[in-house]
């Protein structure tokens, strides 16, 4: 089973419960397996993608408090160097 814990969520979002509000707006966004805060609050992150990338853009992109950035990770066998596609 996979495991992420940040310890630093719960008296972040003691201190700022919109943090909070936001994690769950984006835990119920279907595609996102996980949405975790990063460090001390500096940002909040979701591991996959939304079933329906142009809804969650109008939420959440549209907003004048978030900037949303994509990501991608990069796989490799063990070993081996990455290469462009």
């Amino acid at each position: 089973a996979e495991s992420y814990v940040n310890d630093l969520e719960p008296p972040a979002f003691q201190n700022l419960p919109e943090l909070r509000a936001l994690k769950d707006e984006l835990e119920a966004v279907p595609g996102f397996r996980r949405v975790m805060m990063s460090g001390s609050g500096t940002s909040i992150f979701c591991i996959g993608n939304p079933n329906d990338k142009a809804a969650f853009d109008q939420e959440f992109a549209t907003r004048e408090d978030l900037q949303v950035f994509y990501a991608e990770f990069i796989d490799r066998q063990e070993g081996q160097w990455y290469e462009r596609p």
